[in-house]
């Protein structure tokens, strides 16, 4: 239903078909982000490995293995790429657990070994924090645009979801905020930062960002020009969706003419209904044939014996028309074997096979509910026309 609100030049189901578009290609640029193998990147010359700097001895029954080479440390967004073999939580286990390690003996004697071994602590597990936090709100941020995708599916499903679509852009956008700024905070990364250098003060070495945090960067610009344009656009179709309820709901009021209601129901002067039409009666699928009307009996009371007769009753058997033919129901009327008069059979478009039986004798007939003609030599009492007086 709200999928037919006009919002500019297009309606809204046009509208949510571009948004949905959008928010397909936000998807993408998420989890190309994931997918990146190359995230961060040192060009510095510095090269360690973990058993040169086992000086105690549970440092030697640990037997670290592993090196990093600073010429070629490429890293993904969990784990290292080149440079190192494992990923940032084991490696900031192992350098960590050197760091600590040293004792006051062999820190005083190789003083910049154990600022080296702070360094690569601090590196590894800065990597590791800022992808577990980036990686958390980047999935929340994903879920909450297949939240904002359904509600306006829901919308075009004749539901107001508008406020749900509002709650989860805005969420969605914030999430992936927050999650790459955490990135870059605790990474101390940078797109221009110098990476030949590896500090010797036990300080966090500079990498640079590569791949991975160019397309976060990319969606941390396109995410919010969709959500605002989203907003306006349901903003401006917000309200209109009552217009359309009240069309739904009341057709009728849309586009009419004043009219004198009076006219409708028949408040007028000198009001006379039309006349009442009864078809005859039924039976068995088949009508009964109807008797003459009170005005033809009323006209034709004096109608002379020997003028024509309509169909349907004869005035030699009656003299006039006083008396309304009645139909044996089962089969069709004799003529009458005791006197001379006849009478006319039914017309041939009822048939009298269709009628149901009869309970009268075939030579028996109803007593006439209409007076005698002066001229009718029938008795009205007797039922019959064998009791004509001669």
């Amino acid at each position: 239903m709200y999928g037919k609100i006009k919002v500019g030049k297009f309606t809204l189901r046009i509208w949510w078909y571009i948004f949905l578009a959008q928010q397909i290609g936000l998807i993408i640029l998420m989890i190309g982000t994931f997918s990146s193998n190359i995230w961060v990147q040192t060009n510095s010359n510095f090269y360690a490995n973990k058993n040169n700097y086992t000086f105690s001895e549970s440092q030697l029954n640990l037997q670290y293995t592993g090196v990093f080479n600073g010429k070629d440390f490429k890293g993904s967004i969990n784990s290292c790429h080149e440079g190192c073999e494992f990923s940032y939580i084991s490696e900031a286990s192992d350098w960590c657990s050197i760091y600590n390690d040293f004792d006051d003996e062999h820190k005083d004697e190789d003083y910049e070994k154990y600022n080296q071994a702070k360094s690569l602590c601090l590196m590894f597990y800065s990597l590791y924090a800022g992808s577990s936090s980036f990686f958390v709100f980047e999935i929340l941020s994903i879920i909450a645009i297949i939240f904002w995708l359904s509600s306006m599916m829901c919308i075009l499903r004749k539901l107001n979801c508008f406020w749900l679509t509002y709650c989860c852009s805005v969420c969605g956008c914030f999430c992936h905020y927050i999650g790459i700024l955490l990135w870059f905070g605790f990474t101390k990364s940078g797109f221009k930062d110098k990476c030949n250098d590896f500090p010797k003060n036990g300080t966090i070495p500079h990498v640079c960002a590569k791949e991975g945090p160019g397309l976060a960067v990319a969606v941390m610009i396109v995410f919010p020009i969709v959500t605002i344009f989203y907003i306006i656009i349901a903003c401006i179709a917000y309200p209109k969706r009552n217009n359309l309820e009240y069309r739904q709901i009341h057709p009728s009021v849309i586009n009419v003419s004043q009219i004198d209601i009076s006219q409708q129901i028949g408040y007028t002067q000198n009001y006379q209904p039309d006349p009442l039409i009864i078809p005859p009666p039924i039976q068995y699928g088949n009508p009964i044939p109807q008797g003459p009307l009170v005005s033809d009996i009323n006209s034709n009371y004096n109608k002379p014996i020997n003028q024509a007769d309509p169909v349907g009753y004869s005035s030699t058997a009656y003299s006039s028309q006083v008396h309304p033919p009645v139909y044996n129901m089962n089969d069709q009327p004799k003529p009458n074997t005791n006197n001379s008069q006849q009478f006319i059979n039914p017309p041939s478009a009822y048939p009298p096979s269709a009628y149901p039986p009869s309970t009268y004798p075939p030579n028996e007939y109803l007593p006439s509910a209409y007076p005698p003609s002066p001229n009718s030599n029938v008795d009205p009492g007797s039922g019959s026309l064998n009791n004509a007086k001669n």
